[in-house]
């Protein structure tokens, strides 16, 4: 693996421990393109109402941006 396979943008990377799972989280990135959103809930059931929640609201966000 060589620099220009990975890249060079990430500010921060750490392995953080939540619950019992860990999570890679890359921070303060030069021109970031994406994020992630990371649910968790006592059931499917209340993970799949933040899921909808969320998707809602951020096709809100999507329209407003497009036709204010």
């Amino acid at each position: 693996i060589q620099e220009s396979d990975i890249g060079l943008g990430c500010g921060l990377f750490e392995v953080r421990k939540i619950g019992d799972e860990y999570f890679c989280f890359l921070e303060k990135c030069k021109n970031p393109k994406a994020c992630t959103i990371l649910l968790r809930g006592g059931s499917k059931d209340v993970l799949n109402e933040i899921e909808r929640n969320i998707q809602d609201a951020m096709q809100v966000a999507k329209n407003i941006i497009l036709e204010p």
